[in-house]
């Protein structure tokens, strides 16, 4: 529910508020018999209606108010969220945390002057603001991970004589110190209207430094490596005990998934529009508008990485711990424009816009060559030192990448036509639309690394009908 109260005051207006929402998963989950999986993933039947329901809670208050600045005027937008989310239980550290989100908007409307004899009026603006996003179900209570690991596999062809052992572990990959994920964003922008023509741009700038991500973990589980060679096969009367089967005692290394705050995401861009008024002569308008992006993403974590070699037969015994990884940047450039062609006697809507990317480019970020350290199978961590990268079995943590890996991959221009048209019929009670998009298109191809890169589209057709009581 929700509930808003109103107090207005000369040229103040103030909103307060609270609201409170509640998440609650009654289905039963996947059922099925253990015994016959439907997959060979490693999971098991989990009730979801076990998981305990998880309330949100929130205050708000909010300010908007002008004042006059002899030829300016002021006016502004001023807030502040208080939240919570409760129902998690004390073992998690977001349970009846309170978290702020301030945000506020100011906007200075500049003296208005003639210019050809039409009114200008323009004026600048900017806002900043935090934004939180609390975890969601799924992530605070994520499903249990189950390994098999086979100790004793004896399977001759006689089924009276066969013996399989095999160990099960469960890990819980609950992560109790997940936290919410927090955005601050900000924007400075100025628009204008002359004579039915408007315009604006801005420049925003958002980042996030906690996003939701997967990270990786190593756990160790002993195991006992039964010899199945050593039992007289010709002596058994029935399945071989295990006490007749030797045995190597050995530790098995394995990763698994758990959710963390371990994603950035900084993005930033300048975005304008722009609006005619319409031409009487020809009953069009004319919008444009257009973005420049420049998006990166990286983890704020570190990366495990184990080498895909063998030693002595058995796998690498070490996991390297990196620090700078799986970074990316994008950055990109669009525009569309719109003519809207207006026919008010034959109740027609002509509707073509040109689409257009002027380019699309990306790249790996550096990653680190050498580890910052690495655990073995006791999960004991040593610190990884330079003289480390010259030891044979330390230096297949050494990590190599082409610089070509790290160059810029761009897609040049390329531009789309759409076309819509649209009759009105019975008093505009009944809207009848035709459309094509990409009916016609330059998409020239282009070469990459000495590649040759060929691209299409497919152009589709489509009608809409809407109906006015």
């Amino acid at each position: 529910f929700r509930t808003v109260a109103d107090f207005r005051a000369d040229i103040h207006r103030i909103k307060a508020g609270a609201e409170w929402n509640m998440d609650k998963n009654f289905g039963d989950g996947d059922i099925f018999d253990v015994t016959r999986p439907i997959s060979s993933t490693s999971y098991r039947p989990r009730p979801y209606n076990d998981i305990p329901a998880t309330h949100q809670f929130s205050l708000f208050a909010e300010e908007n108010g002008e004042k006059e600045l002899g030829v300016y005027k002021l006016s502004w937008t001023v807030g502040l969220r208080a939240e919570a989310m409760g129902g998690a239980g004390g073992k998690y550290s977001v349970n009846m945390r309170p978290y702020l989100d301030p945000r506020a908007n100011i906007r200075l409307d500049m003296p208005s002057f003639a210019p050809g004899g039409y009114k200008l009026d323009y004026g600048f603006y900017g806002g900043v603001g935090y934004h939180t996003k609390f975890p969601t179900m799924d992530l605070l209570w994520p499903d249990p991970i189950y390994g098999d690991i086979s100790e004793l596999n004896y399977w001759p062809k006689e089924t009276s004589l066969r013996r399989i052992l095999m160990l099960v572990y469960k890990i819980d990959p609950t992560n109790y110190e997940l936290s919410v994920a927090r955005n601050l964003k900000w924007e400075i922008g100025a628009d204008a209207s002359w004579n039915g023509f408007t315009f604006s741009v801005d420049y925003f700038r958002e980042n996030m430094t906690s996003g939701f991500r997967y990270s990786s973990e190593y756990a160790s589980q002993p195991y006992r490596n039964y010899d199945e060679s050593a039992v007289k096969h010709d002596a058994l009367t029935g399945p071989p005990s295990v006490e007749n089967f030797p045995f190597v005692a050995d530790t098995s290394l394995f990763a698994y998934s758990f959710h963390t705050n371990g994603s950035q995401t900084l993005k930033q861009g300048i975005e304008w529009t722009f609006t005619s008024k319409r031409i009487k002569s020809i009953g069009t308008r004319i919008t444009a508008n257009g973005a420049w992006f420049l998006t990166r993403n990286n983890n704020s974590q570190p990366e495990y990485y184990r080498p895909a070699v063998m030693i002595s037969g058995k796998a690498y015994p070490y996991i390297g711990v990196y620090d700078k990884n799986e970074g990316t940047i994008y950055r990109s450039m669009t525009s569309n424009i719109m003519f809207d062609t207006q026919i008010p006697r034959l109740g027609l809507i002509f509707t073509t816009s040109f689409q257009a990317q002027w380019f699309y480019s990306h790249k790996s970020m550096r990653d680190s060559k050498y580890p910052d350290s690495y655990i073995d199978k006791s999960l004991q961590s040593h610190p990884f030192l330079a003289s480390d990268a010259d030891k044979p079995v330390l230096r297949s943590m050494v990590r190599e990448f082409k610089d070509s890996f790290y160059q810029w991959q761009t897609e040049p221009f390329y531009m789309n036509v759409n076309l819509k048209v649209s009759k009105k019929l019975y008093h505009d009670k009944i809207s009848c639309s035709f459309f094509v998009n990409r009916i016609f298109d330059i998409t020239p191809d282009y070469h990459r690394d000495g590649v040759l890169v060929r691209r299409n589209t497919t152009p589709y057709f489509g009608m809409e009908l809407n109906f006015k009581i």
